[in-house]
């Protein structure tokens, strides 16, 4: 998104503020100029955003398990793993919709717990986003842990604006579609990936 904006001549600030709730909560009041990104339809809920209608990065919602029996097992969608015992953190909605109608389903209040209820094979498998878990397991407590391949889900996430700068939308819109086209996002997307995993 920086560069998005370098290139129509702008600047961009990252705030970042706890809890996922309350940077839309500031976006929507006009405390801020909008959000970095978001799932499609956040202005269903949030109707002062405007969405900048091109997809900027994606979620990859992911399984991962510390059970040496499961770390082979190939993902085919959410019924693929209904018959496990499952967590994941707590508002996640994707992981709520995805899991709606399983039986063996943990909620658990933050990534640390999440990750010690898999790694003691309290829990089959956990699912969050594949960017925000990479990090955790480079820690050595981590190590059997092992992301179930392919991603259960992919979800698109999109700039959203405050109505206020809503001149801004045709501009980044057409920057950001330059970018898409030239594959310029993807490269960006990859090389956060790889510096994460590091």
């Amino acid at each position: 998104m920086k560069e998005a904006y370098h290139n129509i001549g702008g600047e961009l600030e990252v705030r970042y503020y706890p809890g996922w709730k309350r940077t839309l909560i500031e976006a929507n009041k006009g405390n801020t100029d909008g959000e970095l990104f978001r799932i499609y339809g956040t202005n269903r809920d949030y109707p002062n955003l405007v969405m900048v209608p091109v997809p900027v990065a994606h979620i990859e919602g992911v399984a991962f398990t510390g059970k040496e029996e499961l770390k082979s097992f190939v993902i085919s969608g959410w019924h693929s793993i209904q018959y496990n015992t499952i967590g994941y953190i707590g508002g996640i909605r994707f992981i709520a919709n995805g899991t709606k109608g399983f039986s063996g389903i943990e909620v658990l209040s933050n990534m640390e717990q999440l990750l010690q209820s898999v790694n003691s094979q309290h829990l089959d498998l956990g699912i969050n986003d594949r960017i925000t878990l990479l990090p955790f397991l480079k820690a050595d407590e981590y190590s059997n842990i092992k992301i179930l391949e392919p991603p259960l889900q992919k979800i698109k996430l999109y700039h959203y604006l405050h109505k206020r700068n809503s001149k801004l939308i045709l501009q980044i819109t057409k920057a950001l579609k330059k970018m898409e086209n030239e594959n310029r996002i993807k490269v960006i997307r990859d090389e956060f990936l790889h510096k994460i995993a590091e």
